[in-house]
């Protein structure tokens, strides 16, 4: 007996992505594992537990057909610029992320996506793990979300985090001083 219940092993989620909050376990687990064996590319999301959540990623990369498995790394367990939360005064930021503590990344797979922008041309430090990206358009909205993924160990790794941008008010230009009439 399948446990993909409602879901047709295969195609009918080819080419497609799925976040599941809650991956880890239980139910969230069995939705992963369902959405996997309809063809969708699955990242498992799990706020408690890092363990539980690779072992989701595990059991969808043993079956037999699906899409393939995806690992989220919480932006907690990166270093970013501007901080997950963090407020910045300009819409032009330097967007960075240190994927280090990720494992061995291939070079290659690294790939940015900024909100409002879509894939960014980032540069990637093999040397430092730091994946980087100054903006050249101006970010329109109040927050930006930015999603970085990678190959580690030959699964797909995302990570992502949101920060606000308040530009600083344009400074007034003082006007000219008045010559005094004579």
């Amino acid at each position: 007996m399948s446990s993909t219940v409602g879901m047709t092993r295969g195609t009918e989620l080819a080419g497609k992505v799925a976040l599941v909050t809650g991956g880890a376990r239980n139910i969230g687990r069995a939705i992963c594992r369902s959405l996997a064996a309809g063809g969708a590319s699955v990242m498992v999301n799990a706020n408690t537990s890092k363990a539980m959540a690779e072992e989701t990623v595990k059991m969808i990369g043993a079956s037999t057909s699906g899409g393939a498995p995806v690992a989220e790394v919480g932006a907690k367990d990166l270093a970013t610029q501007p901080a997950d939360g963090e407020t910045v005064r300009t819409a032009l930021p330097l967007i960075k992320a240190n994927l280090s503590g990720i494992g061995q990344i291939e070079p290659g797979s690294v790939q940015m996506r900024v909100s409002g922008l879509g894939v960014v041309p980032a540069t990637y430090d093999p040397k430092t793990g730091t994946v980087s990206y100054q903006a050249t358009q101006k970010l329109r909205e109040k927050s930006c979300s930015v999603f970085v993924s990678a190959k580690s160990q030959g699964k797909k790794v995302e990570a992502h985090w949101t920060f606000g941008i308040e530009e600083s008010p344009a400074r007034a230009v003082p006007p000219a001083a008045q010559t005094p009439k004579k």
